[in-house]
């Protein structure tokens, strides 16, 4: 492989280097990981996700509606969880349970190719 060292990276935990963004502020390091082409693109209909931060948020069922409470949901249909499993109860945002960088995904190559579509829904690759 040839990926830099994540103690190379400033924007990885696992580096002692400073990370200072583009705007000369102090950026917020995480704990990255080495993703190849295969872990890194996300696959969708209309073509594919190269994800540079990838946060996971777990999430159960916080209410049913049923007959027994008259077929209404008080309160969230779904509750953020904690890395327990318990219910998130702070005010704000969620936590995500996996918060981290793709390592060196600024080393991809990225080939840029299009389509159009005209109306009524045929499409046309440009090549």
């Amino acid at each position: 492989s040839d990926s830099a060292s994540l103690k190379a990276l400033p924007y990885c935990t696992q580096s002692t280097e400073p990370y200072v963004t583009r705007e000369g502020d102090q950026g917020n390091k995480r704990e990255c990981y080495i993703w190849d082409n295969i872990e890194a693109f996300v696959d969708n209909e209309q073509g594919v996700l190269l994800p540079t931060r990838v946060r996971r948020y777990d999430q159960v069922r916080g209410c049913v509606p049923s007959e027994a409470n008259g077929w209404n949901c008080n309160g969230a249909p779904w509750i953020f969880t904690k890395n327990d499993g318990s219910p998130q109860d702070h005010k704000g945002s969620s936590k995500p349970k996996f918060d981290a960088f793709v390592s060196d995904i600024e080393r991809f190559t990225l080939m840029i190719d299009h389509t159009f579509r005209r109306l009524g829904g045929m499409q046309a690759d440009d090549h």
